[in-house]
């Protein structure tokens, strides 16, 4: 198990208009970690960052004010739940797609949060202002999404929410002034 405060930690690359991953955590391929617990609160570089075909049991904590997202799960990632409160997490990308301004994710069993103020804004296709998901299946979604946003000059999809190619069992929560905005193309 994990369990602090992740408080101003970064990780960056060697260009100027690319962040790195893992600011606060980084889970490599194979790796388990038990439980993550805690508050994540202005890291710049993905808050957690677990790599493809890893395990981090259940996150519950806080995220606030993180640089490129607040929580990267790859292909093949195992979590079964997530909670937390998501405020003010940005995922920037200049050059590429930003998906998941607090969480991208090829599948969450359990996602229970309030998420508000969190934002993608990508050069290319763009998705989800406070959650990308996709490719796996979720049994529940609950919370609150408020002023969410995804930006793209060209297509943006879902100011709160985007998910594809998955199941999804359950969705319930309230959704106020989130929106999609295209530069250039369209917007869902």
């Amino acid at each position: 198990n994990v369990t602090g405060n992740f408080i101003g930690n970064y990780t960056g690359l060697a260009r100027a208009d690319q962040l790195g991953h893992g600011g606060a955590i980084y889970n490599y391929k194979n790796a388990t970690m038990g439980n993550v617990s805690g508050n994540f609160i202005g890291n710049t570089g993905t808050a957690i960052f677990s790599d493809q075909t890893t395990t981090i049991k259940n996150i519950n904590a806080n995220f606030i004010d993180n640089n490129n997202g607040a929580i990267f799960l790859g292909t093949y990632n195992i979590t079964e739940s997530v909670t937390g409160d998501f405020i003010n997490n940005r995922k920037l990308e200049t050059i590429s797609s930003a998906n998941g301004g607090a969480i991208s994710a090829h599948g969450i069993a359990k996602l229970i949060g309030n998420f508000f103020n969190n934002s993608a804004e990508g050069s290319s296709d763009s998705q989800g202002g406070a959650i990308s998901l996709g490719w796996g299946p979720s049994d529940l979604i609950n919370g609150n999404f408020v002023g969410n946003s995804v930006t793209s000059d060209r297509q943006s999809q879902g100011g709160a929410l985007y998910y594809s190619y998955g199941s999804l069992d359950q969705m319930t929560g309230n959704f106020l002034n989130n929106y999609a905005v295209s530069k250039n193309d369209t917007a869902y």
